[in-house]
C-alpha cells in the first residue's frame, strides 16, 4: 500500500515526529510511507499551485494519509495550520474525500488532546475515514512497551484500509454562521486611566462583523486604545522548532523581523489585552497561529503573568468547545486572568453591544483589583507538566526555563513540604493503633472542615483589620525603636523590652504560618544582647545601639537578597493576590527596594560612628523616612505587571 505522510514539523524530516514515522516504516516494509514536507515547504506550497497540486496528486494515489506532526502552542505548526487552509481556499476537499486516515502527534503531552481535537474535526470536515490517533511523549520512542503501542497502532491502521473497515466520525459539521452585527450608537463613558490597553487583530477585507465589533469596543472608552493588526507586523516566518531560545530566550529570528520587539515592547508592557479574530476552519487564522508560536521565544514562561486579557471573535465559537479550551488554557497557562469571550452569534445585536461594553468595564475594573481568578486543571495541570519536564530531563534544553522557575518559586513539589511529610507519617503511624483509627473515622468530617470554618470566623475580624504592606514593613522596626529610645538614655530595660516585643511579634506570625527575615534576625540580636547584657554586666549593646543595628539590619537585608527573598516582600503580599508573588516584576521591585533600604541601613550605622549626638538621631530617622516614601513611590512607577 502507499500510504502519504503529511509531516506537519517545520524541521522537515529531522524532527522527532518523523522518527516515528521511520520506526513504522522499518517494521512494516511492504507498505510504502511517503513524506510530504508539508509545513516545512509552505511558502513555497503557498504562492506555487503547481507544488500544491504536485502533494494532491500524491493523495489521490494514496490508499492512506498519516497526519504526523509536532504539538506547536495548542495545536499543530502555524504552516501546518496554513496547509489545512489552503485545501479549504483551493476547494480541494474532494481529494480527500473517504481517504483512510490516521494522527500521529509528539509532544510532552501538554495539550496534545486539544491538537488531535482540532485534527479529528479537520477529518471529519474532509470526510476521511479516520481511524485512530496516537498522542506520544517525545520520549516514547525510546522505551520498548511504548514502541510496541506504536506498531500495533500502525497495524490497526494498515488493516483498517487493507478490510475496508467502517470508521465513526467524532464531530459534528460546523454551521456556517449567518447573523450580521450592526452596533447601535453608544457613547464613550469608560476612563482607563493610566491604564495600558492594547487590542490586537488580524482582521483583513470582507470580515465586517469583526471590523464593527473592534469599533464597538474602541468606542466604550473615552481615550484612544492602541490597536495593531498581525498583518502589519513583519513577521518572517513561522517558529521553527530549533529550540535556539532555550538557553536564553535568545530567537533565531532576533534582529531579522519585527515580532521580537513587537512583542516586548506593545505586549508585555500592556495591562489589557483583547485579542480579536475570525474563526478559520476550527482554530483562528493561521496568522493568530504564527502570533502564538513565535511566542515561544519566551520558551514555557508565564510573561504575561497579572494581566487581564479577553477575546472579540466573530463567528460559530459555541460549535467549538474545543477552540474555547485552547483559549481559556492560554490564559491559565499565562498566570493571567480570562475577562471573558464575546462573540457575534446572537441574533440581537444589543445583546452583543452590551457584552462588549461589559468586557470593556471588566477589563478596568478587574485589572485595578489587580484579580486573578483561580486556575482550573487546565492551569494547574498543564504548567506541573512543565515544572517537572523543565525540572528533569530538558533542564539542558531550556535553561532560560530553569532559571525563570527557580527565581519565581515554580519548582513547588510537594516532597519539599517537610511540615506536609511529618504530618503524613506521623499520621499515618498512629492510625495503625485501632482506637485512635476508629476515632479519627468517627470525628474526620469535623476535622477535615475545621480549618475552613477557622477562616471564616476570622474574616470578619481580618476584614476590619487589614493593615497595608507598607505598614506591615514597617511594624518591624518597632523593636528597633524602643532599643534605640532607650539606649539613648541609657536604661538597662533597653534590651529586654525589645526582645519581648519582637518575640510577641514572632508567636503571632507562627501562628499565621507566616515568618519575616528581619523579625527573625531581630530576634536572634536581641538574644544575643541579652546574654551579653545581662549575664557579663557589660552594656556594649548599650552603648553602640545605633551602629550595631543598622549594621545587623543591612545584613538582614543582603542576605533576604542572596537567598531570592527580599524582605520587604513578606510584608506587601497583603496588597496583592497570591498570583503576584511569584510574577518576575513583583520579586525585582521588591528586590529593588531592599536594595535601597541595604544602602540606608550601612550609611546609617556608619553616620552613628562618624558624627555626635544628636546628629546622627536627626539624619538617620530622615533617612529612615526618605526609605518609607520610597517603597510606595516604586511600586508605583516601576511596570506595572
Amino acid at each position: 500500500m502507499k500510504i502519504i505522510v503529511l509531516n506537519g514539523s517545520p524541521k522537515g524530516k529531522t524532527s522527532v515526529t518523523m522518527q516515528y514515522v521511520r520506526f513504522i516504516q522499518k517494521n512494516f516494509p511492504q507498505h510504502e510511507l511517503r513524506i510530504l514536507d508539508t509545513a516545512q515547504k509552505i511558502k513555497r506550497i503557498e504562492k506555487d499551485k503547481n507544488t500544491f497540486q504536485d502533494i494532491l496528486e500524491e493523495i489521490k494515489s494514496a490508499d492512506g494519509i498519516l497526519w504526523a506532526y509536532p504539538l506547536y502552542v495548542f495545536l499543530v505548526a502555524s504552516q501546518y495550520k496554513r496547509f489545512i487552509e489552503l485545501i479549504f481556499e483551493r476547494k480541494a476537499e474532494q481529494v480527500f474525500r473517504n481517504k483512510y486516515s490516521a494522527l500521529l502527534s509528539t509532544s510532552i503531552n501538554f495539550f496534545d488532546h486539544t491538537a488531535r481535537n482540532y485534527m479529528n474535526g479537520i477529518c471529519d470536515d474532509l470526510e476521511m475515514k479516520l481511524v485512530d490517533s496516537f498522542s506520544a511523549n517525545m520520549t516514547d520512542l525510546l522505551k520498548r512497551e511504548e514502541k510496541d503501542k506504536l506498531v500495533l497502532f500502525a497495524e490497526e491502521f494498515f488493516n483498517s484500509i487493507i478490510n475496508k473497515e467502517s470508521t465513526s466520525r467524532v464531530f459534528a459539521t460546523v454551521s456556517k454562521l449567518k447573523t450580521i452585527y450592526s452596533p447601535g450608537e453608544s457613547k464613550p463613558e469608560i476612563d482607563i486611566g493610566d491604564k495600558r490597553v492594547l487590542l490586537l487583530t488580524d482582521t483583513r477585507s470582507g470580515e465586517t462583523n469583526l471590523k464593527r465589533m473592534l469599533e464597538k469596543f474602541k468606542e466604550t472608552f473615552i481615550q484612544d486604545i492602541e490597536v495593531i493588526n498581525l498583518n502589519n507586523i513583519n513577521i518572517m516566518g513561522g517558529c521553527l522548532g530549533c529550540i535556539h531560545c532555550g538557553i536564553d530566550n535568545e530567537c533565531v529570528y532576533e534582529g531579522k523581523d519585527g515580532f521580537i520587539d513587537f512583542y516586548n515592547s506593545k505586549i508585555k508592557t500592556a495591562d489589557i489585552l483583547i485579542f480579536t479574530g475570525t474563526i478559520k476552519d476550527r482554530y483562528l487564522s493561521s496568522r493568530w497561529k504564527l502570533f502564538f508560536d513565535r511566542s515561544f521565544f519566551n520558551t514555557h514562561q508565564s510573561v504575561l503573568s497579572g494581566k487581564q486579557i479577553g477575546f472579540i471573535i466573530s463567528g460559530p465559537l459555541r460549535q467549538l468547545p474545543n477552540l474555547r479550551q485552547i483559549l481559556e488554557s492560554f490564559v491559565e497557562w499565562q498566570q493571567a486572568n480570562n475577562i471573558g469571550i464575546v462573540t457575534d452569534e446572537y441574533e440581537d445585536s444589543t445583546k452583543v453591544d452590551n457584552l462588549i461594553k461589559k468586557l470593556a468595564k471588566r477589563s478596568l475594573l478587574l485589572s485595578d483589583k489587580k484579580y486573578i481568578k483561580p486556575q482550573t486543571f487546565l492551569g494547574v495541570g498543564g504548567r506541573k507538566i512543565f515544572r517537572d519536564d523543565v525540572w528533569g530531563k530538558l533542564r539542558f534544553v531550556f535553561q532560560a526555563d530553569h532559571k525563570y522557575y527557580k527565581k519565581t518559586g515554580f519548582y513547588d513539589f510537594p516532597q519539599t513540604d517537610f511540615k506536609t511529610r511529618v504530618t503524613n507519617l506521623l499520621m499515618i503511624l498512629l492510625t495503625r493503633i485501632p482506637k485512635f483509627k476508629k476515632g479519627f473515622q468517627k470525628d474526620l468530617k469535623d476535622l477535615a472542615v475545621k480549618p475552613y470554618r477557622k477562616a471564616v470566623d476570622e474574616e470578619s475580624l481580618i476584614k476590619t483589620v487589614k493593615i497595608p504592606g507598607v505598614l506591615i514593613v514597617s511594624l518591624s522596626f518597632i523593636p528597633w525603636i524602643i532599643y534605640w529610645v532607650l539606649s539613648g538614655i541609657g536604661s538597662t530595660m533597653s534590651i529586654i523590652v525589645p526582645l519581648v516585643v519582637i518575640f510577641a511579634f514572632m508567636s503571632f506570625r507562627a501562628i499565621k504560618k507566616r515568618y519575616n527575615i528581619m523579625d527573625i534576625f531581630s530576634f536572634i540580636y536581641f538574644i544575643a544582647a541579652a546574654i551579653v547584657t545581662y549575664f557579663t554586666d557589660s552594656i556594649f549593646f548599650i552603648e553602640n545601639s545605633g551602629s550595631l543595628g543598622y549594621i545587623v539590619l543591612f545584613v538582614m537585608a543582603i542576605f533576604s537578597l542572596i537567598i531570592r527573598r527580599p524582605y520587604t516582600m513578606e510584608g506587601v503580599k497583603s496588597d496583592y493576590p497570591e498570583s503576584f508573588w511569584r510574577n518576575p516584576m513583583f520579586i525585582t521591585i521588591n528586590a529593588v527596594i531592599t536594595v535601597i533600604w541595604a544602602i540606608i541601613f550601612i550609611v546609617n550605622s556608619v553616620l552613628y560612628v562618624i558624627l555626635s549626638q544628636p546628629l546622627p538621631i536627626i539624619t538617620t530617622n530622615i533617612l529612615i523616612g526618605l526609605g518609607v516614601v520610597l517603597s510606595i513611590i516604586i511600586p508605583k512607577v516601576m511596570p506595572d505587571q
